[in-house]
């Protein structure tokens, strides 16, 4: 499975690459908003996994392109406080203390859905 993180944690981002990796993912990690939107674009990925360190704007307009060209491919969202964003409504939501782990059983819960988005 090809997973995209976005994330602006350089540090915090290539340790959840690890982890993801680690488990047997792809994964692309743009280092920059353009980059970001160019995979999107081009929509080699399965999911996105999606950091609290971006801003609210940016993650929001990220999500909402790619849901506009591939609405079958679910979202997690980590979040710090346990909030989850009502505006990107994620597939799921991770608490960033959960560590690897956490992130790893949500991709496991949204895979077993079948790649499709629960309304």
């Amino acid at each position: 499975m090809v997973i995209l993180l976005l994330a602006r944690h350089r540090e915090l981002g290539l340790f959840r690459v690890h982890a993801l990796e680690g488990a047997g993912h792809d994964v692309i990690f743009p280092q920059h908003k353009q980059a970001a939107l160019e995979v999107i674009v081009r929509g080699n990925f399965d999911l996105i996994v999606l950091s609290y360190s971006l801003s609210s704007d940016t993650a929001q307009e990220l999500v909402e392109i790619a849901r506009q060209k591939y609405p079958d491919r679910p979202v997690i969202a980590i979040s710090e406080s346990g909030w989850e964003d009502t505006k990107l409504r994620p597939d799921a939501t991770v608490l960033a203390g959960d560590g690897p782990d956490g992130m790893l059983d949500a991709i496991a819960r949204v895979t077993r859905q079948g790649f499709r988005r629960v309304k």
